[in-house]
């Protein structure tokens, strides 16, 4: 488990002091589209972007103007997040289920 978590915290800190690549940021904006034309389809989608519109007071046009949304992501942006949100303090859980008695 140790080996597995040294690998993450070490993808975490590339994150923060490296830009992702070229393709990496096109693979991301590739399933952002997809993710939100899947979307489109299910009102939880829609009831999902309106809560978040309202609670954060963001512009609801904005709902429809994904696209824009998502050419407008760069490699900084992820960059920027990571340092943002994965700070140097943290914590590991380890889930040990119980087995099963059939």
């Amino acid at each position: 488990m140790e080996v597995l978590t040294d690998k993450v915290l070490e993808e975490i800190e590339k994150l923060k002091t490296e830009p992702i690549t070229d393709a990496e940021l096109n693979k991301i904006k590739e399933a952002e589209r997809t993710n939100a034309e899947d979307g489109f389809k299910y009102n939880g989608y829609w009831a999902s972007k309106l809560r978040t519109a309202y609670q954060y007071k963001f512009d609801l046009g904005n709902i429809l103007d994904y696209e824009t949304e998502i050419d407008n992501l760069s490699a900084s942006d992820f960059k920027k997040a990571a340092n943002q949100y994965f700070k140097e303090d943290y914590a590991v859980f380890i889930l040990m289920p119980e087995e099963r008695s059939n």
